[in-house]
C-alpha cells in the first residue's frame, strides 16, 4: 500500500477496545499495528487527535487459541516428568472490527 484513503498522511491509532476475555490483548495488538504503521512510512502516527487527519479505531471482537497436533510426550523425552504432554505449537485466530475515520 502506497497511500491511505483520501491521501491521509497523519493518523492516530488509539488503544483498541477489547471485548474478549483475554486481558491485555488490546495493548499487544494496538502496539503491533502502530509499529507496522511506523515501519510502512505510509503515514505518520500521531499521539494527539488534533494532529491527525484520520483515526483508526479498533475493537478486538474474538480471540481463539487452538492447540496444534504437535506434542512432545514425556515417555519420549528424558527431561520431562513422566505422563506429561507439552504442546509445542498453537494457532491463534483474532477477529477485529476496524474503523478508519
Amino acid at each position: 500500500m502506497d497511500a491511505l484513503p483520501g491521501g491521509v498522511k497523519h493518523i492516530q491509532i488509539p488503544l483498541f477496545k477489547n471485548i474478549t476475555s483475554e486481558p491485555g490483548a488490546e495493548f499487544f495488538f494496538t502496539n503491533a499495528l502502530k509499529l507496522e504503521a511506523l515501519r510502512s512510512n505510509v503515514a505518520r502516527v500521531e499521539n494527539e487527535e488534533a494532529n491527525a487527519e484520520a483515526i483508526l479505531q479498533g475493537t478486538i471482537a474474538s480471540i481463539t487459541v487452538i492447540a496444534d497436533d504437535s506434542v512432545l510426550e514425556s515417555e519420549n523425552n528424558a527431561y520431562l516428568p513422566k505422563r506429561n504432554v507439552l504442546l509445542t505449537q498453537y494457532k491463534v485466530f483474532v477477529s477485529f472490527d476496524l474503523t478508519f475515520m
